[in-house]
């Protein structure tokens, strides 16, 4: 099938801030269209099953696939009207990632795919990132928009060390197997008081050799990484627990309360203990709206 010839068009108005994070179940019922736009699509397929078109080519997603439609992408969405989905969808302006080195470099290495499939991990921690996207999307709380950059941030990062497992050659420069092995040895001990010397001892490499294929794969330097994890972890514990904040920061890897509140607010554009009253407050006002 061919997608057919598409129109450019823009999806966001003149100051509109270009971010649009939606999750859907049920059957896709509307009619697909050809579409060309300079703005970035993900769409994560939770369960069910749905074809798109990406440039003439057939991409068949079923559970935990991701697909990536670039800048200016010819794209079509096919349903499956025998096929209940639930979707989550991503789709932004490249501009708002301006001065983000880390997703620069992920969004210029993901050029190379246009689809993944993530296991039921992965899947989960995508699927957690996207929802707090459409939550901080849909709420405008003190400070969202800054919390929604960093959010597409961490999911980049995410998908671009999972679109590079399984590759022979990643256009990185290689190691892809190795740094795989090492990021789900850190899965299980981010927040556990470990260094990067440790690691590098732990899978036989040296020093400045496992710091470089690291970043160069990863996108972000070991020490940035571990924050970054470990405050994605804070964020489900604020939302999900009634710990204290002191305990939150021990959970998950701070060894200070002072340290844990400056990464937070440098990661979400708010302290632990605001974002924790803004989560209490969407709830509010969503169940108020019900």
């Amino acid at each position: 099938m061919n997608a057919g010839k598409g129109r450019q068009q823009r999806l966001f108005a003149e100051g509109e801030f270009p971010v649009v994070a939606r999750a859907s179940t049920g059957r896709m019922t509307d009619v697909p269209r050809s579409l060309c736009h300079p703005e970035i699509e993900f769409h994560l397929l939770l369960h069910g099953r749905v074809e798109y078109f990406v440039r003439d080519t057939r991409y068949e997603l079923n559970k935990n696939s991701v697909i990536f439609i670039h800048e200016n992408d010819l794209h079509q969405r096919v349903n499956n009207p025998d096929s209940s989905v639930k979707v989550m969808d991503l789709i932004f302006l490249p501009s708002i990632l301006r001065n983000r080195d880390s997703s620069a470099q992920a969004l210029e290495q993901l050029r190379d795919f246009h689809h993944i499939v993530l296991n039921d991990k992965e899947a989960v921690q995508a699927e957690f990132i996207l929802q707090s996207l459409v939550d901080e999307v849909a709420h405008h709380n003190l400070g969202w928009q800054d919390i929604v950059v960093n959010l597409i941030e961490f999911f980049l990062v995410l998908l671009h060390r999972n679109a590079r497992e399984g590759n022979a050659q990643p256009a990185s420069g290689g190691g892809g197997d190795q740094i795989q092995t090492v990021l789900r040895y850190l899965e299980a001990r981010f927040a556990d008081k470990i260094s990067m010397n440790e690691v590098a001892e732990h899978f036989c490499l040296a020093y400045s050799t496992f710091s470089r294929k690291f970043k160069r794969y990863v996108g972000l330097g070991f020490r940035e990484y571990l924050i970054q994890r470990r405050v994605l972890e804070a964020r489900r514990l604020l939302e999900g627990t009634d710990l204290k904040i002191a305990s939150v920061a021990l959970e998950c890897g701070f060894d200070t309360l002072s340290a844990f509140n400056y990464h937070f607010h440098r990661l979400t554009g708010t302290i632990p203990s605001n974002y924790r009253k803004m989560v209490a407050q969407s709830r509010s006002s969503s169940d108020i709206m019900r």
